[in-house]
């Protein structure tokens, strides 16, 4: 987007009469460099992106009033031509999704805070006595320097964030460099942020943002001007008379404008609607709290890796609907990651694991918890995570396991200890634009749902907004594969299970153990199945009913013979003793051979071929 040069184009009568009434004066109107816009062969000179001849569509077609707009970081480098400008028609028309559009902006342009020239720098813009103004709009600006009130402006109650490379919203650059320490500062949004709730709840994120690091506030004000459902602005208020002390006396805590009045009721209408972002459609998404939740040994790390990979990479992972029965791909957001484990060696599990994975590991970051002076120990206190977060600017973060970051002192059992501080892990993903992703041990013998089967507070699961579940599920035929479910989905459909497999590959030269992690494509095994998946066979099914079908299925798998140990670690994973493993081997007649220091066993037919031709080869017990 081209830079707005300063024109030489004068105000026409009646943009002066306009500004005038919008109490902007004429010095800070001459140091913004309005200028009145008359022809669309301007508009092409402009840099509004019309191509040829084309003519601009109704809503965009002069005559009017260009706004420049000058963000502070270019103003503190000396820069004298504006970002770019927006354009106000004289004749506001309808677009084609029916809005009025008051103001527009050049195609492909970003949000940016705004300054004007003349109030930049100056004594105003650094006196710890004078409150800082935030308003929407650059004429209110303009008119709060004007009354002797230093202020930035965002173009839309929701714009202190942007799009980045990435396609997802972070705060303003700009908002972090503002002169707000030790300092007032005032959200001045229109009279209607009072009755319309959907301003309500942008100048209420805006004060949770600046009272949480942005600057160091002392203070988040709201203007509680007079009039709110004529939707008066701050310009209208100093324009009628009002000046900078009347001003001064309308402000209010913040927290009086959070607070909802009467019955709290809010029209849908008033509300705006905003799809979910995924991570990884349908399974996570994007700023918020999501869950992988497993028994030790299933492969949790193994995932969460993959997806770690995934992200550094913006590779794509396996997706399916649970109402289809398609397997296809969804393209994971490229990123960085940060990944918390108290329970995983970096150098011995991560970093080799993850290199086998083909993860970028520039963009992959840890940090070890072990009590270290500046390390992040406990959820109660996350200026340690927020540094870590601006730091990296994180797409994905790990916590793993998310119980040993709880801190002392607090019961992860009762919701109203540990509600509050995932409430705030919440806000800090949506804040950062990041996924928070907690692992979790189930409980021992867990049983029932599958969302509620980990350790903990029910608030766990109640807070995140999508919960995974893996385990290892006895397959007929097959014996135990890994799968991966979907437990809980707020915001999108279900996923369909994926089955994956961890497949040891030995030990190399250099004295690593090797393994590979494999997608093997969806199931129809449910999250709930896996919780109550304690027998290979249905509930009626007694124990020696199912260590017989086990040890019938394991060993029909290999004719020559399987190792014991295998059968007795399959055996474990269902819940079957060693006793009655044995006792089905002795019911099944299995044959038992001594090689070495291990014993291996196979299906009686194949050795009984074998022992007719030599009744004295291998020992039967």
């Amino acid at each position: 987007m081209p830079r707005s040069r300063t024109r030489p184009h004068r105000l026409k009568p009646r943009h002066v009469k306009l500004l005038t009434e919008r109490a902007v004066l004429p010095e800070f109107a001459e140091a913004r460099g309005y200028w009145s816009l008359e022809s669309s062969e301007e508009f092409r000179e402009a840099g509004w992106g019309l191509k040829g001849t084309k003519a601009p569509p109704r809503w965009l077609r002069p005559p009017g009033l260009v706004i420049p707009l000058y963000a502070p970081t270019e103003l503190d480098l000396g820069e004298t031509d504006s970002c770019y400008s927006q354009f106000r028609p004289d004749r506001p028309a309808k677009d084609d999704t029916g809005r009025a559009r008051k103001y527009v902006n050049p195609i492909g342009s970003q949000a940016i805070l705004d300054c004007n020239p003349a109030g930049y720098g100056g004594d105003l813009w650094f006196d710890r006595d004078t409150p800082f103004f935030i308003v929407e709009g650059v004429p209110k600006g303009d008119a709060c320097w004007s009354a002797g009130l230093p202020a930035v402006s965002i173009q839309g109650v929701w714009n202190f964030t942007s799009q980045n490379e990435q396609n997802y919203r972070e705060l303003l650059p700009d908002l972090r460099y503002l002169p707000l320490a030790g300092r007032e500062v005032v959200i001045a949004f229109d009279a209607d942020a009072w009755t319309n709730a959907d301003v309500r709840a942008a100048a209420r994120e805006l004060g949770r943002v600046l009272s949480r690091g942005t600057g160091g506030a002392s203070k988040i004000s709201a203007l509680r001007l007079p009039d709110p459902e004529k939707k008066t602005g701050i310009d209208d208020f100093l324009a009628r008379g009002g000046g900078k002390e009347s001003v001064l006396e309308l402000l209010v805590d913040l927290s009086e404008l959070t607070e909802e009045k009467g019955s709290g009721l809010v029209a849908v209408s008033d509300i705006k609607a905003e799809p979910p972002v995924c991570l990884w459609e349908p399974y996570l998404l994007r700023n918020t709290l999501c869950f992988l939740d497993g028994a030790p040994g299933v492969g949790k790390t193994w995932i969460a890796l993959a997806l770690c990979s995934a992200v550094t990479r913006g590779h794509e992972l396996p997706m399916a609907w649970r109402s289809t029965s398609d397997l296809g791909k969804t393209l994971i957001p490229k990123g960085n990651v940060i990944y918390l484990t108290q329970e995983n060696s970096p150098s011995r599990s991560l970093r080799p694991r993850f290199d086998r994975l083909g993860g970028d590991a520039k963009k992959f970051f840890v940090q070890t918890m072990h009590g270290t002076e500046g390390s992040f120990m406990s959820l109660h206190d996350l200026e340690p995570l927020k540094k870590m977060v601006d730091e990296v600017k994180p797409v994905l973060l790990v916590l793993d396991p998310i119980m040993n970051f709880i801190g002392e002192g607090t019961d992860a059992h009762r919701d109203n200890e540990i509600r509050p501080m995932l409430s705030r892990l919440m806000t800090l993903a949506e804040e950062k634009s990041a996924t928070m992703l907690g692992i979790r041990h189930l409980r021992k013998a867990a049983t029932g749902t599958a969302v509620y089967a980990a350790g903990g507070s029910i608030a766990f699961s109640g807070t995140a907004r999508s919960v995974l579940t893996a385990a290892k599920h006895f397959k007929e035929g097959v014996g135990p594969v890994h799968i991966l479910a979907h437990a809980k989905g707020n915001d999108t459909p279900m996923g369909a299970s994926l089955e994956y497999e961890i497949v040891d590959q030995g030990k190399d030269a250099a004295g690593f153990y090797l393994a590979d992690f494999k997608w093997k494509g969806r199931s129809d095994v449910q999250a709930d199945d896996l919780i109550s998946d304690k027998a290979p066979a249905p509930a009626k099914r007694t124990q020696s009913d199912a260590a017989e079908l086990l040890v019938r299925q394991v060993l029909a798998q290999s004719p020559k013979g399987v190792l014991e140990a295998v059968v007795m670690t399959a055996g474990s994973q269902l819940n079957l003793t060693e006793k009655a493993l044995k006792a089905a081997s002795k019911a099944l007649d299995v044959v038992k051979e001594k090689v070495g220091d291990d014993w291996f066993w196979r299906l009686p037919r194949a050795v009984k071929r074998k022992k007719a031709e030599n009744p004295s080869d291998g020992a039967k017990y």
